[in-house]
């Protein structure tokens, strides 16, 4: 009686989801698993007249015959059992029509369930238990799999994009719609999304990468967790588009839907909830490991590059026809991909270093969608700092900071002053000779730079211009044997050759708003170090 019961809730829980099979006949291949309660043994069992023919045994790897009749229009399915949970079924198989030949790969139990089209209704199925004996033909198959993904691929990645490759190169769409197990895609060779979904899940959990099924849309695909820890979709399907004929390899296979975050998944076109994860790196995208990218997103970096020739701190970069040359940019915007190509460019230009006006700045790339054929830039100077050590003054300019900072010497000693903002400060210390560092901190804003410096013998020979002083005239101390010139914040004009061969003077201290005539240190030794600093 108990396994009479038993065999009640299967069926029932079955036909309980009937009615999704005609979204899926006319959507896709995906099938949500059934998933049985035990109130499911409260549900009578009704054939409507259905009646389903054929063996309750069989072996792997040889083919069994099922046939239904009681119905014009039957579906027949065969359903596995979930490895982790006895109650949730998941379908291997469907059939089209009243007669179903299916070979089985795996060893254990299934149900056959048979239903009306035509009515869709709970009481229109029925279905029965088989039992399946023999060697498991999948687990061999993925066993060689593996082998040669290990002989070729090292790191997590490597290994996600060889079986990824694997399985588009050596699998077709199932244009029939019968493929819904792993066994379709690994071993006849075609299935539907949830073949390859399932194929992709089984290959990567057995190499020890964690993976993981996601499905929406009437549509199903993977996560994989690569080398940086991080979690990525991968559709192995989508990226193995059919040519119309069912063929292993079509030459219309791509990589387009490998190593996507949430934005690029939704932007492909992919719909779903309850996420089994949530993906927002692009490190280990296909496109940015494989520096295909550089070619088409060329159009962006040459239009960077030309605002930025400008002198431009902020610009926005609009594609139009200008850059259409870009086959690669074009070819993208013209499937309807325009926001994959923008969220690739921006995160392959964005945190980008740049020189300009002898200073360092990084470059922020924001693409809104909502403009999708704009990028934003900005130029921001990253938070700086340059240090030197003269005649006991610990002399620092900072740059790229709004915020209050504080300085440490040598990564312990507090120097009890903050900085907040940009500018050149001087602070009279005594510090032995040799190498220092300074650095400048702080830990609400995660800023810590620091800049290396020696402190070398005290200066002997010091110029001090009297801050009275406003013009230096032209030669007037040239030849001289200082060491170092201090000029007040005063003095606004120092004149032609005004301090020319001074052959010891290695230091200037000059207000930034003094205009220096161009040969004003002429013929002074070539380690000079002219200090600009802020009134």
């Amino acid at each position: 009686m108990k396994r009479r019961l038993i065999f009640c809730l299967v069926a029932m829980g079955l036909m309980l989801l009937c009615c999704a099979f005609a979204s899926a006949e006319t959507r896709g291949g995906h099938m949500p698993d059934v998933v049985l309660t035990p109130e499911d043994l409260l549900i009578p069992r009704g054939s409507n007249g259905i009646t389903i023919n054929g063996s309750r045994t069989g072996r792997t790897g040889s083919a069994v015959t099922f046939t239904a009749v009681g119905s014009d229009n039957i579906r027949m399915a065969v359903m596995g059992i979930g490895s982790t949970d006895p109650l949730t079924l998941y379908y291997e198989y469907i059939a089209y029509a009243n007669k179903m030949t299916f070979t089985f790969y795996e060893p254990g139990t299934y149900y056959i369930y048979a239903w009306d089209a035509n009515e869709k209704t709970i009481n229109s199925g029925w279905g029965f238990r088989i039992t399946v004996t023999g060697n498991s033909l999948l687990s061999q198959k993925v066993t060689t799999i593996i082998s040669q993904c290990n002989a070729a691929a090292g790191t997590p990645y490597e290994k996600a994009l060889w079986i990824h490759d694997y399985l588009i190169y050596n699998a077709c769409f199932d244009m029939e719609m019968n493929q819904y197990g792993a066994g379709g895609v690994l071993i006849e060779g075609c299935g539907v999304c949830d073949s390859y979904s399932r194929a992709y899940e089984i290959l990567m959990n057995a190499m020890g990468i964690d993976c993981m099924r996601q499905s929406g849309g009437n549509h199903s695909w993977n996560a994989v967790r690569l080398d940086d820890g991080e979690w990525y979709w991968v559709d192995c399907t989508w990226d193995d588009p059919t040519s119309g004929a069912m063929e292993a390899v079509s030459g219309n296979e791509t990589h387009r839907n490998f190593g996507l975050s949430d934005d690029l998944l939704s932007y492909m076109g992919h719909t779903w909830s309850n996420a089994v994860t949530t993906c927002t790196h692009l490190e280990y995208n296909y496109y940015v490991q494989s520096g295909e990218t550089e070619a088409w997103h060329a159009a962006v970096s040459e239009a960077v590059t030309a605002h930025i020739s400008q002198g431009e701190t902020a610009f926005s970069v609009t594609l139009n026809g200008r850059y259409e040359l870009s086959r690669g940019y074009y070819d993208l915007v013209r499937l309807g991909w325009t926001e994959f190509y923008y969220t690739i460019s921006e995160y392959l230009l964005d945190g980008t270093q740049i020189e300009m006006n002898g200073m360092t700045y990084t470059l922020r790339a924001v693409y809104d969608p909502a403009d999708n054929l704009t990028m934003n830039f900005s130029l921001q100077v990253p938070p700086q700092i340059t240090a030197s050590y003269v005649y006991g003054r610990l002399i620092f300019t900072v740059r790229g900071i709004s915020t209050p900072c504080t300085l440490l010497l040598d990564g312990v000693f507090d120097l009890g002053m903050t900085v907040s903002g940009e500018g050149t400060y001087k602070k009279t210390l005594d510090l032995a000779e040799g190498e220092h560092t300074l650095t400048l901190i702080s830990e609400s804003h995660n800023i810590n730079v620091f800049d290396d410096f020696i402190a070398g013998e005290a200066l002997r020979n010091i110029l001090n211009v009297p801050a009275w002083v406003e013009t230096i005239e032209e030669e007037a101390f040239s030849g001289m044997p200082m060491e170092m010139v201090v000029i007040s914040g005063n003095c606004t004009h120092i004149g032609s050759r005004a301090f020319a061969d001074c052959p010891n003077l290695l230091l200037v201290e000059v207000s930034e708003n003094c205009e220096i005539a161009s040969d004003a240190f002429e013929g002074c030794p070539s380690d000079l170090e002219i200090i600009y600093w802020e009134d």
